[in-house]
């Protein structure tokens, strides 16, 4: 069975489209599918739409959010109510055309050697700047989460049942959905799609939404001892760039016999002050992560009897 799980957000001038697309796309590939559409408490037309839908597909269900959620977070509830061995995500804006599902498919069907499938979408932004930006982005996530995928950030997916066990286990980092399964190290595969983008529409993602999503997959997302020494490696650069600001200041005062300079001075030593907060913080994160490493060991020597043990 084939399920088809889409967030819904204010989208009654292209919701009926959208399902009539997906309805002819799932047919194509597997009669015994659903479509699932999780309406994120919209505030216009569409529940009163997706109802009148559900009369005309009877493979279309509807779960209607009593607030509005995020589209992560309505997203991981319809994963929870997706009943198929393939799982479709699919934003519900038309920006990715439904019938690329068969893309996803069709590479499903080569081998069984995957756990997701994830359609990258070529031309995402245009104009230089948001192209510039798309691609900083796409390198910052890629380091932080270790992979090397051409678009981390995809939310059309393709994965399997037992895929869908893992990701409900960590429902406590659903809050970006791509960004965990990154985390999960999965076997990921990505097949380029197109991604029409309507003079009408905006990106999701202005400049303090990057900044956040950068955020997150740090905070939630970056693990290890090279994220601790990131910290303190950029502590350690702001300490150096505040203390010899202040040095350089006090030298020139001695030797022009002038007076300092205040507002550089507060901000050379603000600098030097946050980065040494910074050294301090990545130090305290070392030792906590050397004592979950030591605890990781102990859990692993408990789980082995002394029988279990290869002489």
């Amino acid at each position: 069975m084939i399920s088809l799980v889409s967030p819904v957000y204010n989208e009654e001038k292209g919701i009926e489209e959208f399902v009539a697309r997906c309805a002819r796309t799932l047919e194509s590939l597997d009669p015994d599918y659903e479509m699932l559409l999780v309406d994120d408490c919209s505030s216009d037309a569409t529940p009163s739409i997706l109802k009148r839908l559900q009369k005309q597909y009877p493979r279309l269900r509807v779960i209607r959010l009593p607030r509005n959620t995020g589209q992560h977070a309505a997203t991981f509830l319809g994963l929870r109510k997706a009943r198929g061995d393939l799982i479709f995500l699919l934003d519900s804006d038309l920006q990715i055309a439904p019938e690329d599902m068969a893309k996803l498919y069709e590479e499903a069907a080569r081998d069984d050697a995957w756990e997701v499938i994830s359609g990258a979408r070529r031309r995402r932004s245009p104009g230089l700047v948001r192209s510039a930006s798309s691609r900083l982005v796409t390198c910052l996530i890629n380091l932080i989460t270790r992979n090397k995928l051409p678009d981390p950030a995809s939310t059309f997916l393709l994965m399997k049942r037992a895929v869908l066990g893992k990701i409900l286990n960590h429902d406590i980092l659903a809050q970006n959905l791509p960004l965990l399964l990154a985390y999960l190290r999965l076997d990921i595969r990505q097949v380029p799609v197109d991604y029409r983008s309507a003079a009408s529409r905006h990106s999701s993602y202005n400049l303090s939404g990057l900044v956040e999503l950068l955020l997150l997959a740090f905070l939630n997302f970056a693990t290890g001892r090279k994220t601790i020494l990131y910290l303190m490696f950029g502590g350690l650069c702001l300490l150096l760039a505040g203390g010899g600001g202040t040095g350089a200041l006090i030298i020139h005062g001695v030797v022009k016999q002038v007076a300092l300079q205040t507002n550089l001075l507060i901000f050379f030593l603000s600098l030097a002050l946050a980065g040494l907060l910074f050294v301090f913080l990545g130090l305290i994160a070392y030792k906590i992560e050397q004592l979950n490493r030591n605890l990781g060991f102990r859990q692993t020597l408990e789980c082995f009897q002394d029988d279990d043990i290869p002489t």
